[in-house]
């Protein structure tokens, strides 16, 4: 009975990673590349992901915190470094099923354009880390625990655990560009691989974690002095998973101070959205950004066979940011406008 139990929990162990609605805020986790991208001193991330709590009463819970922040500025000119850190926690199920990761990020940006109305960065990354995988077995039942009168949780199990919890390191790595065509235009995409060295985690039987390539693409433009169009797509591919996602945003300004492509000299933003993850949900997305702090939530509507189960409630997701101080006054000019949703 052990040994089918924990071949079934490394079959769901080894299928895929978590993943995100909001997929371009834990931006350490979509790709390393990112690391430090940013117009600000650091940046601070925090998201919560709650799904399925409306068809179990052990829903799959998803935590992540990150920090990153972009390093000699005034040495590298116009290049720079980014480093970071990131922490994840995934649990799931009646065995709470889940990893626990933290993983330090570095990444070197390149410049390759004068044109300060147009930047171009091109930046490459790498990450490493340590990852503890496991699972509890005190609201597990067993065959010897199910009687004539039906399950019986006092029943002593008979089973014994050599191992519930067991560690691995993790190397993750990506690419990733930043296109300004213009002070109203902009092209940002990248890729990226997680668990290049293809990590094995052992309880009863090797569980692999397969390698998740993921690709996308934004492209974002003014459509007024007070708003943009941001579209987006992502293609993520993990074993025998594939996901695909498209949606696309309206972003307003209220109070505006410049103009272009929302990554100069605009503070304050509010993105209105709709996303569609093929074959498997649907789900709006708010957004608010200021100079210091960011907010944002969305809500998967299932559109799978499993809405007949779920009544179409898959699972919310939120998430809060901080920004540090703008760059001091003598960078002003060194400054990496880049709009917030891209990075």
């Amino acid at each position: 009975m052990k040994k089918w139990l924990l071949l079934l929990m490394g079959i769901v162990a080894g299928a895929q990673d978590v993943h995100y609605s909001q997929y371009f805020m834990p931006n350490l986790w979509i790709n390393p590349a990112m690391t430090g991208f940013m117009p600000s001193t650091f940046r601070a991330v925090f998201a919560y992901r709650n799904q399925w709590r409306s068809i179990t009463p052990y829903p799959y819970k998803t935590f992540y915190g990150s920090i990153d922040l972009p390093l000699l500025q005034e040495v590298l000119f116009p290049d720079y470094l980014g480093v970071g850190l990131m922490v994840l926690e995934d649990r799931a199920g009646h065995s709470q099923l889940g990893t626990t990761e933290g993983l330090v990020s570095v990444a070197y940006h390149r410049s390759f354009s004068s044109n300060e109305e147009a930047p171009i960065y091109i930046g490459v990354g790498l990450q490493l880390g340590y990852g503890i995988r496991s699972f509890e077995t005190d609201k597990l039942l067993f065959g010897s625990q199910f009687t004539i009168f039906g399950p019986d949780p006092t029943v002593p199990s008979g089973e014994y655990f050599v191992n519930t919890s067991v560690g691995f390191i993790d190397l993750n790595t990506g690419i990733w560009g930043f296109f300004a065509f213009n002070p109203h235009t902009s092209l940002f995409l990248g890729g990226s691989v997680y668990h290049l060295n293809n990590p094995q985690t052992y309880f009863y039987e090797p569980i692999p974690m397969y390698p998740r390539l993921t690709s996308y693409v934004g492209f974002i433009t003014d459509i007024g002095t007070r708003s943009s169009l941001v579209l987006t797509f992502l293609h993520l591919r993990q074993h025998e998973y594939t996901e695909y996602t498209a949606g696309a945003g309206w972003v307003y300004y209220p109070w505006p101070k410049g103009y272009g492509s929302g990554f100069r000299g605009r503070d304050k933003s509010i993105t209105l959205g709709m996303w569609y993850r093929i074959g498997d949900a649907l789900y709006p997305a708010f957004r608010y950004d200021s100079q210091s702090w960011g907010f944002g939530i969305s809500y998967d509507i299932t559109l799978s066979s499993l809405r007949v189960a779920n009544l179409m409630r898959g699972g919310i997701e939120v998430f809060v940011a901080f920004y540090g101080f703008k760059f001091k006054e003598r960078l002003k000019n060194r400054q990496i406008y880049c709009p917030k949703i891209a990075g």
